[in-house]
């Protein structure tokens, strides 16, 4: 009786917090190069870093910046961001290929959008989605993926 006396006690009750209105998911996978392009141009900070020996890892005061063919990755202190990314402070030229990406999580996927480092030739980062102005990144060489958020 008292179980039954909460719930119709409370069943009035108003929520007094304004709801969240949640961004909804764009998918870059299944674009087209152009929309993949202008998403992700401007200045990112790299949030975090999953995979390799160290599971889950937070870069301080790291940024990627995306023009129409360049791309940089900058920090403070000039490490290494990760392995199989651009150098840190250093501008690198890239293009597009478009090549099979074997992810183990998105096996039906089928061709990917790769961004290509011309300078070492070889792929670098293939882009997943945005959610809530987060860009979500997969390794195109290494087992790794990254998230991204916008700067303003």
């Amino acid at each position: 009786m008292a179980f039954l006396c909460i719930c119709l006690g409370t069943a009035g009750c108003k929520n007094d917090e304004p709801e969240v209105e949640l961004e909804p998911v764009m998918t870059l996978y299944d674009k087209p190069l152009s929309t993949i392009q202008n998403s992700i141009l401007g200045k990112w900070k790299w949030y975090v870093s999953y995979g390799g020996i160290v599971g889950i890892s937070y870069p301080e005061n790291t940024f990627v910046e995306f023009t129409d063919n360049h791309c940089i990755v900058t920090n403070d202190n000039g490490q290494t961001v990760a392995f199989g990314a651009p150098s840190p402070n250093k501008l690198f030229p890239y293009s597009w290929k478009e090549l099979k990406v074997l992810d183990y999580r998105f096996p039906n996927k089928g061709l990917r959008h790769i961004m290509w480092d011309n300078e070492q030739d070889m792929g670098i980062w293939y882009f997943e989605e945005i959610h809530n102005e987060t860009l979500f990144v997969g390794s195109y060489s290494m087992p790794f993926d990254y998230a991204f958020i916008r700067v303003k």
